[in-house]
């Protein structure tokens, strides 16, 4: 997180997607958590999500609003931006990789945890 120490601080927090290092679904989904709270925090109405993906596993935020370029998921009045950008070093042209193997988080994964373990937060409806 950056820029906490202004009238609008900027939420923001970045990790790794990498399925061989641990950080896969679950560790993203604790992320997304945590700008969460750190919207309520703050009390701010965006927070970012940055994702530097360092696998060959794809992957998929099924999230409700497709129609927009860059994912978002909104929770109780909070938007969570996610921004993935794709530093994996492939080493063959995408026309010679074998299939993608995805690696899919749905926008109830994302708010299980928070609306299990804050019921005020339970009032908000899971939405994109």
């Amino acid at each position: 997180m950056s820029s906490q120490n202004s009238n609008e601080p900027l939420i923001a927090d970045a990790k790794i997607f990498d399925t061989g290092r641990g950080k896969g679904k679950a560790y993203l989904v604790k992320a997304f958590q945590q700008v969460y709270r750190y919207t309520v925090d703050y009390t701010q109405p965006f927070g970012y999500l940055i994702i530097f993906k360092t696998c060959a596993d794809d992957l998929k935020l099924a999230l409700t609003n497709s129609e927009q370029k860059t994912p978002s998921a909104v929770y109780n009045n909070k938007t969570i931006f996610f921004l993935v950008i794709d530093i994996f070093p492939y080493e063959m042209p995408a026309s010679q990789r074998p299939a993608l193997r995805a690696i899919e988080i749905t926008e109830a994964e994302l708010v299980a945890d928070i609306a299990d373990s804050h019921p005020a937060d339970a009032e908000g409806e899971a939405t994109v």
